[in-house]
């Protein structure tokens, strides 16, 4: 199979001879927007980002018939102080677009927004799932809104602080030395606080400048996440 087939469902773990009923939702979608008919060929795709070839069924469901690609490498993870709006569901659709692994909204003193509870982050799924229809990216985690604390636990590899100080270092400066999956944080608008940059360097995070422009918080969020995709490790594709 040289590609993928372009119409894509999202589907729990999964494996080749499987039958994955899908909700009235992905079916509505499937039939009505993307315009697929029983019997078609389309990629389902699960939570670890592997991608099938499967068959829709009449009956709503789809056959796994075939695993065409192995996980993909793991994006990089998003601390980030959400902006107010309708902007945080477009910063979580374009991090998706650019493979960001988990974002993780943060409860910062300067920020604009509050959590707002397992609804909030549905709407929040609900876009990155579409995202990851469209563009064939690997699904990402989405968290609740915490404290800083909490969002810094279980960390593995570099933590990059977008953050203009003295000693920062220009992104693509600190991202040419591999040194595994990063993960970057990006304050609210008024700047992090000199508790929460504390907070962030004892987890070992160092400053990062992204450049001489100030720059909205969904701005600098993809300015990372583009700075990171030509380093990024590449998947084999199927043949």
């Amino acid at each position: 199979m040289s590609r993928l087939a372009r119409r894509r469902v999202l589907v729990p773990a999964a494996a080749p001879g499987d039958r994955v009923r899908l909700d009235a939702a992905q079916v509505h979608h499937l039939l009505h927007v993307l315009r697929a008919v029983p019997g078609e060929v389309v990629t389902a795709m699960d939570a670890a980002g592997r991608s099938f070839r499967a068959v829709l069924e009449g009956s709503g469901e789809i056959l796994i018939e075939a695993l065409v690609s192995e996980p993909m490498p793991q994006g990089p993870v998003l601390l980030v102080a959400p902006p107010k709006g309708a902007r945080m569901a477009w910063l979580v659709e374009k991090a998706v677009e650019l493979g960001a692994g988990e974002i993780r909204p943060v409860v910062t003193s300067r920020g604009a927004v509050k959590p707002g509870g397992e609804a909030q982050v549905a709407r929040w799924q609900r876009v990155a799932e579409a995202a990851v229809k469209q563009s064939g990216a690997a699904p990402p985690g989405i968290r609740p809104m915490a404290p800083l604390p909490e969002a810094l636990q279980g960390l593995a590899g570099p933590l990059w602080i977008a953050h203009p100080a003295p000693e920062a270092l220009p992104l693509r400066c600190a991202l040419e030395a591999p040194s595994g999956v990063p993960a970057f944080a990006v304050g609210p608008e008024g700047g992090w606080t000199g508790a929460e940059l504390k907070l962030l360097t004892d987890a070992g995070g160092r400053c990062v400048t992204l450049g001489p422009r100030i720059l909205r918080i969904e701005t600098a969020a993809l300015a990372c996440l583009l700075a990171w995709e030509p380093v990024r490790p590449r998947p084999i594709l199927p043949a």
